[in-house]
């Protein structure tokens, strides 16, 4: 069917109707299979479930499934709940392997967002997004936001949004990749460089302190009670301490953890969850026929509607190539 753009018409309900007769495609046989597909590839190991999902992130099928949650017959069961508050970074445990070392010292020896204070006073508050943490523990995303602060003051606390279940940590890791995915067709993977701070030594931490510090952050520091030669012992002593304290069993390297701020902000994502619209539990178990997608029942952010209008726009320019 030739759409047509008028003044009157609205770029949102333009959009909806092409989700939704992409949606009426699909048959019942089709929804299940990508739906079984979801739920096969979350028993793998996270680095294989990373790589395998990342294959089949933007296939309309499985898109339609992942979005269905409120639509899959129980609207609870792919809810999740979660708090907001402040905790010690000394609590909290990496999921992943590797945390650079540039982005977790350069900021509390440059001081370049003014937050080196509120770190060394010990009260993280110029995020602009909080560290997502699972169980007020297990941290899913914002590895080195918590890194910096954890290097300049273990004694301090952050702002989180803590998510709250019975899953295993790394299963978690994998349902917030869904969950960003989910209406972007897409899953977006951060690169790893440099060197990682959870192996590196004590005299390399000392090196690269003395080579990095400036005058900014010197002041920051000094007026917080420090000596010039004792902060590059002071942070590889909590550097160590860091190192020491350990990882989550089998934690993936950088590049298969999920970016929560890569299309929209982290908390944004969250709410996906909260609300129970990304369908991980059970994803085949009450898929109906076709009663499911609805006109009434799909819902668009603007986020998914960004990402369907870019989608559309570079199948055009694919078409008109050819």
């Amino acid at each position: 069917m030739k759409k047509v753009l008028t003044k009157e018409s609205s770029l949102k309900n333009i959009i909806k109707n092409i989700l939704i007769e992409d949606l009426e495609k699909f048959n019942p046989k089709e929804l299940k299979t990508a739906a079984f597909e979801i739920k096969n590839i979350l028993k793998l190991p996270i680095t294989q479930f990373v790589d395998t999902f990342s294959t089949i992130a933007s296939d309309a099928k499985v898109q339609a499934v992942l979005q269905s949650g409120l639509q899959d017959g129980d609207v609870k069961d792919d809810a999740i709940t979660y708090t907001q508050g402040n905790v010690s970074v000394s609590q909290l445990v990496p999921t992943q392997s590797e945390i650079g070392m540039d982005e977790s010292l350069k900021n509390i020896l440059i001081d370049k967002f003014g937050s080196l204070q509120s770190f060394l006073q010990g009260k993280a508050i110029v995020f602009e997004n909080p560290i997502v943490i699972y169980n007020n523990k297990y941290i899913i995303d914002g590895h080195h936001r918590w890194s910096q602060v954890f290097a300049a003051n273990p004694k301090a606390t952050v702002p989180v949004l803590n998510l709250i279940g019975r899953l295993q940590p790394l299963d978690v890791l994998k349902i917030v990749h869904l969950a960003i995915a989910a209406g972007q067709n897409d899953l977006p993977l951060s690169p790893s460089e440099g060197t990682n701070l959870l192996l590196v030594g004590e005299n390399d931490v000392k090196n690269y302190v003395l080579q990095n510090l400036n005058e900014k952050a010197l002041v920051v520091w000094q007026r917080a009670g420090f000596r010039y030669m004792g902060i590059p012992q002071y942070i590889a002593n909590n550097v160590k301490l860091m190192q020491s304290n350990g990882v989550t069993k089998g934690a993936p390297p950088r590049t298969k953890m999920p970016q929560t701020d890569a299309f929209e902000t982290s908390k944004n994502v969250i709410n996906k969850l909260v609300k129970g619209s990304v369908n991980f539990v059970n994803p085949e178990a009450n898929l109906k026929e076709s009663s499911n997608y609805n006109k009434r029942n799909i819902k668009i952010t603007e986020s998914q509607l960004r990402a369907m209008v870019r989608n559309e726009l570079l199948n055009e320019s694919k078409r008109r190539r050819f």
